[in-house]
């Protein structure tokens, strides 16, 4: 990634379901990518501000979408997730915000909306039985695998 990078590649990060990536974690993702370009080019090569971008404005950028998704403008679809930094998870890192996120053990999103939709509010996924939910995906799970 820090070479793509450096010649000027368009990148961005993304989760896009089980089959892909076990967790659908997009903070474990951004984390994961920041941690391993560190390891090969040392703590300076990626800070979790470039991260950040990668995952927001640079997702929407190679997908060709900038003018509808990747920041929180005017015009663009309201896709936002707030993040509670004052917990126990977080303690310490509120010099520094965004590292905190990524680098601190974040436990899920307090509020999330999608296009305008609240989907998550005070770490509740609404409008839907979690419990049956994940049920059933065990069930369909348990059928493809034959058992």
């Amino acid at each position: 990634v820090t070479k793509m990078r450096n010649a000027g590649v368009k990148i961005g990060i993304a989760v896009d379901g089980s089959a892909s990536n076990d967790m659908n974690n997009f903070v474990m993702e951004m984390r994961n990518a920041l941690l391993l370009q560190r390891v090969k080019y040392g703590a300076d090569s990626l800070m979790p501000e470039d991260v950040l971008r990668m995952g927001t404005m640079g997702g929407a950028t190679v997908l060709h979408m900038e003018d509808y998704i990747g920041s929180i403008s005017p015009q663009k679809a309201a896709d936002l997730v707030v993040v509670r930094v004052d917990d126990i998870y977080h303690a310490g890192g509120q010099d520094d915000l965004i590292g905190s996120i990524l680098l601190c053990d974040t436990k899920g999103v307090d509020f999330s909306m999608i296009n305008g939709k609240v989907v998550v509010e005070d770490g509740r996924l609404l409008g839907i039985d979690l419990e049956s939910f994940v049920q059933k995906q065990n069930r369909i799970s348990r059928k493809i695998i034959g058992k």
